[in-house]
């Protein structure tokens, strides 16, 4: 359910009336807003930003992903039960892991086909638009967007082009950490064998404190996207959550295998997206993420459709 600020609830048409008429121009309310911030500050109409762009998808590319993403539901789960004995339960167990690990291997086939089809559409707008490389800040790999340095001409120019969806703002990343859970009922997972063993989880700190501190013995083998980033009492707790393995005080998956994605700079969503999709080719089958923007300024008329793109692979 959406809400408006006053409290009253929006009905599916009144969405749909707010997303087209904020969206007429394809470029984002709080992306202008930067581009006039950013002129008062400068004193200059040629003010650049960093700028996502998100292409649409020609018909054609949309069939190829539906094709290469069906899912096959024929798959044998093993099951375990309490009224089993030991030897069968250790059995199913081996039998439900040599599982897990051909579909994990089916699985990151499974990405590199859908990141070839992306790129493709990404590098065909690049060659459509004819962009500059000095204008290229990022290229997607698991989505059909691209991240550009431009100007509000430059925006305006691109947001035109039929190949364009929308464009978004470059928002600051905030920490964010409201609700771990406490009541998982995690034990009962445990018993049937559920620890996390043989999945791989990243958390996705966003904020320049965003390693764990793995010299802790209870986030031992923790893979860290960049070393040099600085230590985080935020990044270190959530992957204590995930991962801690005190035999008292463990984590909810304290089986798997925990990815740290940071980095020595991350202000802005351009800074923490390398980092997710580096854990995306690890394998990582889940990203827990803590950063978001400031909705302090958001008001009525503005609702942050980009998430509408999330794409789970």
């Amino acid at each position: 359910m959406h809400f408006s600020t006053s409290g009253e609830r929006l009905s599916e048409s009144q969405r749909k009336t707010m997303r087209q008429s904020a969206y007429a121009d394809r470029v984002h309310p709080r992306l202008r807003r930067q581009f006039t911030d950013l002129a008062l500050k400068q004193r200059s109409g040629g003010a650049t930003t960093n700028v996502t762009v998100w292409i649409s998808m020609p018909e054609s590319a949309v069939q190829e992903l539906e094709q290469v993403a069906a899912v096959d539901d024929s798959s044998y789960a093993p099951e375990i039960t309490d009224d089993m004995q030991e030897p069968a339960q250790l059995a199913q167990l081996a039998a439900r892991d040599a599982q897990l690990e051909t579909e994990n291997t089916k699985l990151m086939q499974l990405r590199a086909e859908v990141s070839g089809k992306f790129s493709a559409v990404v590098e065909s707008f690049v060659r459509e638009i004819e962009l500059r490389p000095e204008q290229i800040v990022y290229r997607y790999r698991y989505a059909p967007a691209i991240v550009l340095r431009l100007t509000l001409e430059e925006a305006e120019q691109i947001a035109r082009s039929p190949l364009v969806n929308y464009l978004f703002g470059d928002e600051e990343t905030k920490e964010e950490l409201d609700i771990i859970a406490p009541a998982s009922k995690a034990y009962t997972m445990w018993s049937y064998g559920y620890t996390g063993a043989g999945t791989k989880i990243a958390h996705v700190e966003g904020s320049v404190f965003g390693r764990m501190a793995t010299e802790n013995p209870y986030l031992a083998g923790t893979v860290v996207y960049d070393p040099a980033a600085k230590v985080g009492a935020h990044a270190t707790a959530c992957g204590g959550i995930i991962r801690n393995t005190h035999s008292l005080n463990k984590g909810i998956a304290y089986g798997c295998t925990l990815y740290n994605v940071n980095s020595v700079k991350i202000d802005t969503y351009t800074d923490v997206n390398p980092g997710i999709e580096w854990a995306l080719d690890q394998g990582v089958t889940i990203l827990n993420g803590s950063y978001s923007y400031d909705w302090s300024t958001n008001n009525n008329s503005e609702i942050c459709w980009s998430e509408i793109y999330i794409m789970t692979i």
